[in-house]
């Protein structure tokens, strides 16, 4: 979670963004609420292909382009509008469609209307991009949404403690380990792999019971998971412990 968002550097490509482009123009503006931002605390960031940049904070969405700053909050009447101000997570699929989670539901931006379809009511809390399709990770289920039907289809999570609040098996993050296979970390019930192949979702690390708050692998096919309060772990491809770092050896590093 970003807490306040202070500065932001944002590149202006033009229509599209390009990592190649050596003549792009660099311009620091400070976003507040004083220049328009709807709240200081900021849960998600994306800067889409087209360059605008759409910022989810705990009371509405906003997006900042070459024009300026636009809010769009959730507004009982009107059933076009935001599910809910609560965002969780956006993100944009491989077809340039972008999607905003919200505490009350999962949307997807209409560029033509400028206004939003809700396809859920489900809160949802991250995605990924898969063939033919984007997945959403929510609370003990994994949702995909395919482009050929329009239609969003659950992969359920099966639960160890059939007793067990939904909520520990929050899907946090959802990353590719390998072309085929997807690591799922979960908040509080370890981290699963799913092989695209043979559609089978297994345990992978379970190890640790603690709070999730940040997974990423490296080129190495190295995996490093950050536990709030617990510090950093990091594992092999195969899900065997490697190391961790508290907070003494994270300091010296």
């Amino acid at each position: 979670m970003y807490r306040t968002l202070i500065i932001i550097l944002f590149l202006f490509f033009g229509k599209t963004v390009s990592a190649t482009n050596h003549n792009t123009g660099y311009s620091f503006t400070q976003l507040s609420i004083q220049q328009g931002l709807s709240q200081p605390t900021v849960q998600s960031i994306l800067l889409d292909e087209r360059g605008t940049l759409w910022i989810g904070t705990k009371n509405g969405l906003n997006i900042y382009t070459q024009e300026g700053l636009k809010t769009y909050l959730h507004h009982s009447e009107n059933p076009y509008s935001l599910p809910g101000n609560y965002i969780n997570h956006i993100a944009e699929d491989s077809i340039g469609n972008i999607w905003v989670a919200t505490q009350k539901g999962l949307s997807m931006y209409n560029y033509e209307q400028d206004n939003f379809t809700t396809v859920t009511p489900d809160a949802m809390y991250s995605s990924i991009c898969v063939k033919g399709g984007i997945w959403f990770g929510g609370d003990n289920t994994i949702c995909y949404y395919d482009y050929k039907d329009k239609t969003l289809k659950n992969i359920p999570i099966k639960k160890e403690d059939k007793d067990a609040n939904p909520v520990d098996y929050r899907v946090q993050k959802i990353l590719y380990l390998e072309k085929d296979k997807i690591l799922i970390g979960t908040r509080r019930k370890g981290m699963y792999l799913y092989d695209c192949h043979t559609q089978q979702l297994t345990d992978f690390i379970s190890d640790k019971q603690y709070l999730l708050t940040s997974l990423y692998i490296t080129a190495d096919k190295h995996i490093y998971a950050a536990f709030y309060g617990h510090g950093l772990y990091y594992y092999d491809s195969n899900g065997n412990m490697q190391g961790h770092y508290d907070k003494p050896q994270i300091r010296n590093l």
